[in-house]
């Protein structure tokens, strides 16, 4: 990190030469829809922009990189969690409503979640097509 801010733009303010820290980096509009320009990458447990950059990159620096190229502001908020931090955060949730029948925060999620949608889009980068299909998932069947 300490190499951070050495590819910033400098400038003059006061009289005195300055990093300018409110520069800002984006990828080209017209390029972040062309999917075959991008690496397909499925995240594991675990993953971070850091070990996706060493993997692809040789340099867990370039991890800006990966957060830019999936348009992610907030590494801390916008990535996914691992299965500990998501645990955690379930308990930490529900923490009340678990003490209240007797259970944590945890298991009271899993008793009252009945069942799980998620829509999943696959993409094709030669056709440029893209199919979405949605999965209900019951924990209980």
């Amino acid at each position: 990190m300490a190499n951070y801010f050495t590819h910033y733009p400098k400038l003059f303010y006061n009289k005195i030469l300055v990093t300018d820290i409110l520069s800002r980096v984006a990828i080209r509009a017209d390029l972040v829809d062309k999917l075959s320009l991008f690496y397909p990458y499925y995240l594991r447990d675990g993953d971070t922009p850091e070990i996706i950059a060493f993997k692809y990159y040789k340099d867990p620096e370039k991890h800006w990189i990966v957060l830019m190229s999936n348009e992610i502001i907030d590494p801390f908020f916008d990535w996914p969690l691992n299965a500990f931090q998501f645990e955690k955060y379930l308990n930490d949730k529900y923490y009340n409503e678990g003490v209240a029948i007797g259970r944590t925060g945890l298991e009271y999620s899993q008793i009252t979640v009945k069942g799980y949608r998620a829509t999943i889009t696959t993409s094709d980068s030669f056709s440029m097509q893209s199919h979405s299909e949605t999965f209900e998932i019951d924990e209980l069947a």
